[in-house]
């Protein structure tokens, strides 16, 4: 296809950028988070009020591509629960499955979340706390 197409060089190199998630932005993914659930007949416990949206669009890096993908992900954790219900820490355990993060390092459960680059984490470049991270995260779960 690349041979027979002229173009598709001038295509595959062409890119689109979005604006990052505003605040506005952020809160609305509750609603697309209950949205997504209600089709799997799932229940969402993540409050509103919570600091929950802030932490999802660091997590995201206020990506909306990326922030639908975690939430796809985190719905399929929920899927997996034992009451079907999807919580922050189906998001927690969905990035730790997809990226390996570990839990000081992962913006859904640490204290300083604020803090953490992930764009390193994202990359692959592990690093927590300016220390390299092992080459392979343990599963939070046994």
């Amino acid at each position: 296809m690349f041979e027979s197409e002229g173009g598709i060089f001038r295509r595959l190199t062409s890119t689109v950028e979005f604006s990052e998630m505003t605040n506005d932005d952020l809160k609305k993914t509750i609603p697309l988070i209950g949205n997504y659930a209600k089709e799997f007949e799932l229940k969402v416990d993540i409050s509103v009020e919570s600091d929950f949206v802030f932490r999802h669009g660091h997590a995201c890096s206020r990506a909306f591509g990326r922030s639908v993908e975690f939430i796809m992900d985190a719905v399929n954790v929920g899927l997996t629960s034992a009451d079907g219900t999807v919580r922050v820490g189906s998001f927690a355990d969905a990035v730790q499955r997809r990226y390996g993060w570990p839990p000081e390092a992962n913006p859904y459960l640490a204290t300083d979340w604020a803090k953490i680059d992930v764009q390193k984490l994202l990359g692959n470049a592990l690093t927590v706390r300016g220390e390299p991270a092992p080459d392979r995260m343990p599963s939070r779960r046994t």
